[in-house]
């Protein structure tokens, strides 16, 4: 994959073969369990790098908004367009990666000091969504999906 303007990779945090998300209530459930997965698959696996986040709780119900004020609109693609973004079916890609998927990692610095200096309109723009409800520019409310489905 290329790398996009303005990425600053770090060779250390780059490739891999295996990719474990751990969610828990409480940071101390993470640590120990990845003390008991390391325990157990000693010498074939080894932790490369991790990182730590957390998720706003709602205010006060619903979806939670980032440190940017906004509902992001994140979602897994279902269906068809599941199959065709998140499975690879491609002869063109190694066998290997064949029936398996691919998972990019991007760290997103958030600069809120910058970011409140922004006038709302162009920060809806930039994130494609209205601030107030969440739904995507092109919809009305926030689970609006008006995305038409890509053609192989």
């Amino acid at each position: 994959m290329d790398a996009f303007p303005n990425d600053a990779l770090e060779p250390a945090w780059l490739h891999g073969d295996l990719l474990l998300q751990l969610c828990a209530n409480h940071p101390d459930t993470i640590h120990h369990a990845i003390r008991d997965i390391a325990r157990h698959t000693r010498g074939a696996m080894q932790l490369r790098w991790k990182m730590e986040g957390y998720n706003s709780p709602p205010r006060p119900a619903g979806t939670a908004r980032n440190l940017l004020g906004f509902k992001d609109g994140t979602a897994n693609p279902t269906g068809t367009l599941a199959s065709y973004l998140v499975w690879v079916d491609d002869p063109a890609e190694p066998a290997w990666a064949r029936g398996g998927s691919y998972q990019v990692v991007r760290l997103i610095r958030m600069l809120v000091e910058f970011w409140d200096r922004v006038s709302i309109n162009e920060q809806e723009n930039m994130f494609g969504r209205r601030r107030d409800s969440g739904a995507p520019l092109d919809g009305s409310a926030e689970f609006d999906t008006n995305y038409p489905l890509p053609h192989p």
